[in-house]
């Protein structure tokens, strides 16, 4: 099938954002769990590019590969890509007590999204946005990012979470997110 990728995730929540994402542009998404090796890097676009190489070769069709980061400015833009790890390791709650004292609540989020066929370098995607972290956490549920980051962005003139956007209006948070997405549905589309 010409217009169809595979999306390396068993996140059944980012197939949904990434289907949704691209949905006008008649693209299949199937998804396909492998175990991948996560390269050691600050930078999340290295290891999206990293894995979706891998997954490419080893599947032997095209693939793409989405990686996120949060980077709060005032610990040294630290979790970054290890977002997930620290939320599965410390979670949400633990970690603001680190943070509730810090200076500069600066932080942002990136998403990265590596597009990459057999034998090919990944093409890069990049999308994100910038924001501060919570005064106080107000949400009991939702991941690390959506109790922590507040985004600064006008789809959030009322300075909610990004988990209180994501309840209230799921096509602003995908909007918050970026558009890294829609950058590889265009180019996509174009290169076919």
């Amino acid at each position: 099938m010409k217009n169809t990728v595979i999306l390396l995730t068993n996140n059944k929540r980012k197939k949904k954002s990434f289907q949704k994402s691209i949905d006008k542009y008649n693209i299949i998404v199937e998804t396909k769990s492998l175990w991948l090796p996560e390269i050691q890097s600050d930078d999340n676009r290295e290891i999206a590019a990293f894995a979706a190489e891998y997954g490419s070769n080893i599947l032997k069709k095209p693939v793409v590969k989405m990686d996120s980061g949060f980077f709060i400015e005032g610990i040294n833009n630290f979790p970054g890509p290890l977002v997930s790890y620290v939320d599965k390791q410390v979670g949400a709650d633990l970690f603001f007590e680190v943070l509730k004292n810090l200076k500069n609540k600066k932080a942002s989020i990136r998403n990265s999204l590596a597009y990459c066929e057999p034998g090919q370098k990944p093409v890069i995607f990049e999308s994100g946005c910038k924001g501060s972290i919570v005064n106080k956490i107000t949400l009991n549920k939702g991941s690390f990012i959506d109790k922590l980051f507040v985004p600064h962005h006008p789809k959030n003139p009322n300075k909610k979470t990004m988990g209180e956007i994501r309840k209230k209006d799921y096509d602003a948070f995908l909007y918050i997110w970026g558009n890294a997405e829609l950058q590889f549905a265009e180019w996509f589309i174009k290169r076919k």
